[in-house]
């Protein structure tokens, strides 16, 4: 991977040159084609290529959002122990504000393709795969959902200065900050499952369902040559 002493502006075409002519210095910029994937608050996620997103040097480019309370150093350290791993590949580059990496064939999964059997058991092997096949920092060995989706609620304003934007608040009944972080946690406590010494133990009979099962037994498939 390369590391850039380069930082983006932003993510169109122009600015994103820069970074193409390190990693893809015998590019036509004149003929330089983009699709945006995504634009938040966490990540603005670009597809660059020539002739069509089918080129097989075609590159997404990432430019990190402004949620200061994520750790761009330990996503680094994520990919390249992912990529060590056979789960994922190697990025390509990484510059002071963002990541450059291959793009990856597939579809974004929806509430439908979820419900099918047959994706959610592929998406609990390659998630068991990925647990298997990367050993855990000491850090990684506590739960963090509940604090990762705090911080995120820790970012929603209680009011909105924008008009629309504040009634759209009031219109879902959005509660406070302090209020959601309450209610996250409540909900968390009984509706997770938690797997404890290899046995599943449900503090709520709403999520042992069928999906669910599918989901636990591709995954345990990754671990047992019996399933």
């Amino acid at each position: 991977m390369s590391i850039l002493d380069i930082e983006l502006n932003g993510i169109d075409d122009e600015e994103v040159a820069k970074v193409i002519r390190e990693v893809r210095p015998n590019w036509n910029l004149d003929m330089l084609r983009s699709k945006c994937y995504s634009h938040s608050m966490t990540n603005t996620v670009s597809h660059f290529f020539i002739n069509s997103r089918e080129d097989e040097d075609s590159i997404v480019v990432r430019v990190n959002g402004e949620a200061a309370f994520l750790d761009r150093k330990k996503e680094l350290v994520a990919f390249e122990r992912l990529a060590k791993a056979g789960i994922a590949d190697e990025l390509l580059a990484s510059f002071k504000n963002g990541l450059v990496m291959k793009p990856i064939k597939g579809s974004t999964l929806h509430r439908d393709t979820v419900k099918d059997k047959n994706v959610s058991t592929l998406v609990a092997k390659a998630m068991a795969q990925m647990h298997k096949n990367t050993k855990l920092l000491p850090s990684e060995t506590e739960p963090a959902l509940i604090k990762t989706i705090n911080q995120f609620v820790s970012m929603i304003p209680d009011k909105y200065s924008d008009v629309q934007k504040e009634a759209a608040r009031r219109t879902i009944q959005l509660p406070e900050s302090a209020e959601l972080k309450k209610l996250i946690k409540a909900r968390m406590a009984t509706d997770t499952p938690k797997l404890v010494s290899g046995f599943v133990g449900f503090q709520s009979l709403k999520i042992f369902d069928v999906g669910f099962c599918r989901f636990f037994v591709g995954f345990l498939s990754v671990f047992s040559d019996h399933i």
